[in-house]
């Protein structure tokens, strides 16, 4: 026959309890169901993917304003790296742009935006790329692209 054995639990000496509180960009929360509490950053995935064509666009879930700020990832084909710009919460286009230094000390820019109407769907607008002393190019042929645009610390009204 088992044995059974009841475990009691005390606890001695005073019990008090501390508020814990995020500090701005952290978010603390409780996980109820696993007993514990949960510390993680106030950052939302409002858009990833992969573009390939002036036609397509970038449909993020929530709009810009809801956030102090947006973090943006982007890709430069031509050189084969990404890396991500810190902007402020605008609602009405999405700009990323970079200059490189080319072969004899020259510089080349590019630069691609994209607006909106709606603060959500934003479309291909225009595209300047080429040396600084070229023309401008207007056309699809931009040499950076967004690739993930995340919101960092929600707003507290949205």
């Amino acid at each position: 026959m088992p044995t059974l054995v009841n475990n009691l639990r005390a606890i001695r000496g005073p019990v008090t309890s501390v508020p814990m509180v995020g500090a701005s960009g952290v978010v603390v929360e409780a996980d109820t169901q696993n007993n514990q509490v949960v510390v993680r950053a106030d950052e939302t995935v409002l858009w990833e993917g992969e573009l390939t064509a002036s036609t397509d666009t970038i449909t993020v879930s929530e709009n810009f304003a809801n956030f102090e700020r947006v973090r943006i990832y982007w890709r430069s084909y031509e050189r084969g790296y990404v890396d991500e710009v810190f902007a402020t919460s605008n609602t009405s286009s999405i700009v990323v742009g970079a200059v490189f230094i080319i072969d004899n000390g020259r510089y080349q820019k590019s630069m691609t935006r994209w607006d909106t109407s709606n603060g959500t769907s934003y479309s291909w607008t225009g595209t300047i790329h080429g040396l600084f002393s070229d023309t401008q190019t207007s056309s699809w042929n931009s040499n950076v692209v967004p690739l993930k645009i995340i919101g960092i610390n929600r707003k507290a009204n949205a």
